[in-house]
């Protein structure tokens, strides 16, 4: 942090898109031209004064510092409006980057082990029902019969194809509860919560 005025003196990341950099190169700017007109006030106050110099020392130092304030508030208002402005976009941004991640790998695998989980936490149901688009369906068929011999689950599930779920669609219902664990649904709750999150006051 600079010393008396709480602000960073460097990015929280290593790496900046060259909008962010702007606004850091423009905050130390204007923290540079604060400190600047701040001196210059100084010194017209310091030759105005002559023999008075203690008093015209005073007069400049309150004046610069009153600048100095101005411009810091200036410029923390800037930063902040433009940090909130892309907050959203960076979000948005990562979401992508996860989706396209996730794209990489098979639809049906990701569907199956997104069944899976979810199953896991519905245990104490009496009936599950599986739905999702035929594609997955021998994949999560599999999935679900491995995770069965391995638990303690009594009740019965049924695995069944949907053509209307789109390739990462996986709806499961008991007899408590419908869940939709579509891979995509599943991104765009994440986003929503990290949005959510953020906006709570502090």
């Amino acid at each position: 942090m600079s010393a008396g005025i709480g602000l960073p003196t460097r990015p929280g990341k290593r790496i900046l898109k060259a909008a962010e950099a702007q606004a850091w190169q423009d905050g130390f700017a204007f923290l540079d031209a604060a400190k600047r007109r701040a001196a210059e006030l100084h010194d017209t106050a310091r030759s105005a004064y002559g023999d008075s110099f203690a008093e015209g020392y005073r007069d400049g130092k309150t004046e610069g510092a009153a600048e100095a304030a101005r411009l810091l508030a200036e410029v923390i208002a800037k930063v902040d409006r433009y940090f909130g402005s892309i907050e959203k976009d960076v979000i948005g941004l990562a979401t992508d980057v996860i989706a396209r991640v996730l794209g990489e790998f098979d639809a049906n695998e990701l569907v199956a082990k997104a069944a899976g989980q979810a199953i896991s936490e519905m245990r104490r149901s009496r009936f599950i029902k599986v739905s999702v688009h035929p594609q997955a369906l021998d994949a999560v068929r599999d999935e679900l019969a491995a995770i069965r011999a391995e638990s303690t689950f009594q009740g019965t599930f049924e695995v069944i194809a949907d053509a209307d779920l789109p390739r990462d669609g996986c709806v499961v219902a008991t007899d408590i509860a419908v869940v939709d664990a579509t891979i995509g649904v599943q991104i765009a709750a994440i986003a929503e919560a990290v949005c959510d999150r953020r906006e709570m006051p502090e």
